[in-house]
């Protein structure tokens, strides 16, 4: 990402008097964002007095989150965000793995990051949210606009953040985005979804992932727009900005996990409140509502439209390539479907073909501006990506960054997809989601869709176990709404009605609960070994 790009949205308007975050403790332009950015970026320096080092940081929903993350970059430093959920052994080990030279945090972390720096033997500091009300001297503004402004495209390969993958499939990972890197995703994104500095986002995600740091943080920044940041997703606080309740600031942007819609809708339903009323003041208010990050169920998808008059924009992304595929703002958004490649992003789907010479044939190839059907009997296969969106190297991991790219540049996302009716459908991971049973090959996701459609369900989650006959069997976790739990036999018998006889569960589990990560992703590595004594 360009630091030079942060809050100019047209060369005659200086939009460091807009506002660019409002939180829990006040409303901050983004002249105060840079100022207490610059006031930061003096002491990294007396800790770190040279550059291209990683920097720690812990920091809460706000504002201080924004400044000491333009500080890492002002001062030519690698920020590398930490998840405020995360146990304190986690967090110690991505300080470790990334090698990382200094530990912020502010006032709400303040115990963990001591207990870290002090058994990692490095250096930290507390960051106070009064930084940002600190005024500021003619002189220093004068220092910050010359440092801050002046930034040009020899920082494009340089580092800018180490984001740790999710770990749902094999150990987090960290990858490295570079400037340029983070620069091509956030412009493609702004093209893709016509994000102005008019635009207000309401920013309730998590800010060590990909979702919450370029999409709802850099994007809105990057064009002049304004943050309105929720220490943590709290529903009813976001029906209130939706419904322009309770003198709450004006967003007209929302991005969120399936999970997160999931809650709105349960909230929206307990309340009781006008459907028509709602979806007026929505259709008014909100301009759009996107998820990603998971597969949102179809149901969730018909209900937001109900409630709100919005079909949600859904999108494909990834740590390592930024937003890759999503639906268009003016084409058609169906269920399900993640729409086409963003600008200067190319796409293609392959084969790889059985025998010993693991021959591939491409199927699908394509880019913002076309798609071309290679195959007329297949459609659906492995899911490559290539672009100046993609990342270059996991950090200090050689043998996994050769091996997630083919050997003419593409970067293998692990995931089987499909394209159908002029747009990318996700079938899943290929390790997890693809189910392979009596030689069919069944997509979770498409059997979670189905589950989510009967009324008494809450949440699900599928996965496949090993079976010497079938060589997997299709498995089912399932939470019911209290009281309304049905025999497994009548649950079989609904799904026959919507998926193939083959791809009915054969193994269902109820249970209270289904763990997540804070993105709203279930580990079905875990679930698999939990459950495969069920078969």
């Amino acid at each position: 990402m360009d630091p030079a790009g942060i809050g100019k949205c047209s060369p005659d308007h200086d939009s460091r008097c807009n506002t660019a975050v409002i939180d829990n403790l006040g409303s901050y332009k983004y002249k105060d964002i840079l100022h207490s950015s610059y006031l930061l970026a003096q002491k990294i320096k007396k800790y770190i007095p040279d550059s291209n080092e990683r920097i720690s940081f812990l920091c809460s929903n706000d504002a201080t989150y924004v400044s000491v993350l333009l500080a890492c970059w002002i001062t030519g430093n690698t920020a590398v965000p930490l998840c405020t959920k995360h146990p304190e052994s986690l967090l110690e080990y991505y300080v470790t793995d990334s090698q990382s030279k200094l530990l912020i945090s502010n006032e709400t972390f303040l115990d963990p990051i001591k207990n870290i720096a002090s058994k990692s033997n490095l250096p930290s500091f507390v960051v106070n949210h009064d930084i940002l009300s600190i005024p500021s001297l003619t002189n220093e503004h004068k220092l910050l606009d010359s440092e801050f402004f002046s930034w040009k495209s020899n920082y494009e390969d340089r580092k800018a953040l180490i984001i740790y993958t999710s770990g749902t499939t094999g150990p987090p990972k960290g990858v490295v985005l570079n400037h340029g890197t983070l620069h091509s995703q956030v412009t493609a994104v702004i093209k893709m979804w016509e994000i102005s500095a008019t635009d207000a986002i309401l920013h309730s995600l998590p800010l060590h992932h990909i979702h919450g740091i370029m999409n709802a943080l850099l994007c809105p920044l990057k064009i002049g727009g304004t943050v309105v940041m929720q220490q943590k997703f709290d529903a009813v606080e976001a029906w209130k900005h939706f419904l322009a309740m309770d003198s709450k600031p004006r967003v007209n942007l929302f991005f969120a996990v399936p999970t997160m819609y999931a809650k709105l809708v349960q909230e929206f339903e307990k309340v009781g409140k006008n459907e028509n009323d709602a979806r007026e003041q929505c259709l008014k208010s909100m301009r759009l509502m996107c998820s990603g990050s998971a597969s949102l169920p179809v149901p969730v998808f018909y209900r937001m439209e109900e409630i709100t008059g919005h079909r949600l924009v859904e999108r494909f992304g990834m740590s390592e390539i930024g937003m890759a595929l999503s639906t268009s703002l003016n084409g058609p958004r169906e269920a399900g479907t993640v729409g086409i490649p963003l600008p200067d992003v190319q796409v293609k789907i392959r084969k790889i073909n059985d025998g010993s010479s693991n021959q591939v044939t491409d199927l699908i190839v394509g880019n913002h501006h076309e798609v071309k059907v290679l195959s007329e009997n297949e459609n659906s296969g492995e899911l490559l990506v290539k672009g100046p969106n993609v990342f270059k190297e996991y950090w200090n991991k050689e043998k996994a960054t050769r091996e997630t790219f083919t050997d003419d540049g593409w970067f293998l996302t692990g995931d089987t997809a499909c394209f159908e009716k002029g747009a990318f459908k996700i079938l899943g991971r290929t390790s997890v989601d693809i189910i392979k049973s009596g030689g069919y090959k069944i997509s979770a996701l498409e059997v979670e869709s189905c589950l989510l459609r009967h009324p008494d369900i809450i949440e699900c989650t599928v996965f496949g176990v090993p079976d010497d006959v079938w060589g997997e069997r299709v498995a089912a976790v399932l939470m019911y709404k209290k009281g309304k739990e049905i025999s497994n036999s009548e649950l079989k018998a609904w799904c026959k009605q919507y998926i193939a006889p083959y791809a009915v569960p054969t193994i269902i589990k109820n249970v209270n609960e289904i763990p997540r990560n804070v993105m709203g992703k279930v580990n079905k590595k875990e679930l698999k070994l939990k459950y495969k004594s069920l078969n």
